[in-house]
């Protein structure tokens, strides 16, 4: 993970979470409801403010995160005191799954991986991989092109948003034994007319 992109929401914390605890989780519930088992495993990674973590407690999932912002886990948990204990430190890649206390039933992967460099995203997709069960489902976003960057890819914060391609990306997930189910493309729900998402849904299989 960009320790310069870390270190942005270390100082940015209480603005960054505010911002995006005023998102309305309403149209999320059925789709993290019907995204996973019903009262399965499921991992959080870089889980921000908390306001995903917490509507998959809220759905009956045995949810946990991860966060390597010091700033925002202790925002997370200021807002939302039912996540004391279960936001770890870590940052992709992601350690050994004994050390998250998994393997997991599903994994939420949200608006993070652009900030991991170029040369860690192999090892990052592979440590999402061995996290999850065989039959364990991946939700993947990133976001499309980015405007306003310098020519590093830094935004004025210092914050790292790489252009991830969806094809590349796709065939990484493949490559480490993820199966697309289904994919998406959709507004940003921050308003920023000028930025789009695209997301995806993987199912992990048995590797050959």
């Amino acid at each position: 993970m960009d320790e310069r992109t870390i270190a942005f929401y270390d100082r940015q914390a209480a603005a960054t979470a505010s911002r995006h605890r005023s998102l309305d989780t309403a149209p999320w519930r059925p789709r993290f409801s019907s995204a996973f088992r019903r009262g399965g495993r499921v991992l959080d990674v870089g889980c921000g403010c908390g306001r995903d973590l917490t509507l998959l407690l809220e759905l009956g999932f045995d949810a946990h995160g991860t966060e390597p912002s010091a700033g925002m886990r202790a925002e997370a948990e200021r807002a939302y005191p039912v996540l004391a204990g279960r936001i770890l430190h870590h940052a992709l890649p992601l350690p050994d799954p004994a050390a998250l206390g998994g393997p997991f039933d599903g994994i939420v992967c949200s608006a993070v991986l652009m900030h991991v460099p170029p040369e860690e995203v192999p090892a990052a997709m592979a440590s999402l991989r061995r996290a999850l069960r065989a039959g364990g489902r991946l939700w993947l976003t990133v976001p499309g092109r980015r405007p306003g960057l310098d020519d590093a890819q830094r935004d004025d914060g210092g914050r790292l948003f790489r252009d991830i391609q969806p094809e590349p990306l796709i065939e990484l997930c493949r490559h480490n034994g993820l199966r697309e189910l289904t994919r998406w493309d959709e507004p940003d729900r921050l308003g920023r007319v000028d930025i789009r998402w695209h997301g995806w849904m993987f199912e992990a299989v048995e590797r050959p």
